[in-house]
């Protein structure tokens, strides 16, 4: 496998983690509306996707293969529930 393919390959592996962070902090910026804390929306959107990216990469690492559905649906229950850890955080400040 070439340089360029093997970059590509990990962009696809992590673009699943990117997109569904990205989806999150959206969503907690029209559905929380705490226009205070808009600083810290890169902060959380980094940290959902290092869990994302985590739990895609144990999948790899568990299943030795990538693209599972088991991999993708355990991927968006880690990053939901640090999302929502995180904006009941929000909510108690």
């Amino acid at each position: 496998m070439s340089l360029l393919a093997q970059w590509i390959h990990l962009l696809n592996l992590a673009l699943p983690a990117g997109l569904t962070a990205i989806c999150l902090v959206l969503l907690t910026l029209i559905l929380v509306q705490k226009p205070r804390f808009a600083y810290r929306f890169v902060l959380q959107g980094l940290i959902i996707f290092a869990t994302g990216l985590a739990a895609t990469l144990g999948g790899l690492y568990l299943l030795g293969q990538d693209g599972k559905m088991a991999t993708y649906a355990v991927m968006v229950l880690a990053m939901g529930l640090v999302q929502s850890l995180w904006v009941l955080r929000l909510k108690r400040f």
